[in-house]
């Protein structure tokens, strides 16, 4: 702010190949490490769910994860929406970036879910549903996408959308019912209505009835302590 230099990172790369450590970016150990994650544990033996919406992970890029950071064997499994026929393939960068973080932050997880819905937010529930009503309930549920919640719930939104929050809140109560664990992502747009040109908050992450989580910078010192 003001023209305030910004820090720089002088982090000490701490594990990974060499073309993760090729994009500049921090191992996931540097991580873990400067939020207190490794002295809570790996999340040994646990399970999470991921909402893909329109997208997925190739079993090439959850191999070729695994292969870089040295992540052991994981069972995963993908859930199909209504009148899917196969999964989704490569979109953005998103489901790729979501399996990262979740297998980088927790590299015991036993098990992965993805469970993908197509892109329409009127029918984003879906994901969480098939979680809801899949043999082997995971311990987390995990959704990093979001839209304008007023283009959802708002005056204006349409009847469809208006419904499918509705549903989706019934699912996420029913998965803290059952002990499921759900979170969503903030977004990445600031105090903006994730990217509309007003104030706003993003959806679902707005609903009462998951934990919404937001991002930090994170500027780290030569010896991975943040500064």
């Amino acid at each position: 702010a003001g023209g305030a230099p910004q820090p720089g990172n002088a982090g000490t790369w701490s594990g990974g190949c060499d073309a993760a450590r090729a994009t500049g970016s921090y191992a996931f150990e540097q991580v873990r490490a400067a939020y207190g994650l490794d002295a809570v544990g790996t999340g040994s033996g646990g399970s999470v769910a991921i909402v893909n919406l329109g997208e997925g992970v190739p079993a090439a890029d959850q191999s070729t994860l695994a292969r870089c950071f040295g992540l052991p064997a994981i069972g995963t499994r993908t859930l199909l929406t209504d009148g899917q026929a196969k999964p989704f393939g490569r979109g953005s960068f998103e489901p790729q970036e979501d399996l990262a973080l979740a297998r980088g932050m927790a590299p015991g997880l036993a098990s992965l879910t993805f469970s993908q819905a197509w892109l329409a937010q009127q029918v984003w529930f879906l994901g969480p549903a098939q979680v809801l009503s899949a043999p082997r309930l995971p311990d987390s549920l995990s959704i990093s996408y979001g839209q304008c919640e007023r283009l959802v719930r708002g005056r204006r939104a349409d009847t469809s959308s208006r419904a499918g929050a509705r549903l989706m809140d019934a699912i996420l109560v029913r998965l803290g019912l059952v002990g499921v664990s759900a979170f969503a992502s903030a977004g990445d747009f600031g105090s903006t209505c994730n990217g509309q040109p007003y104030p706003g908050v993003a959806w679902p992450a707005s609903s009462p009835f998951l934990t919404a989580v937001g991002g930090t910078r994170l500027v780290l010192d030569a010896a991975n302590a943040r500064v």
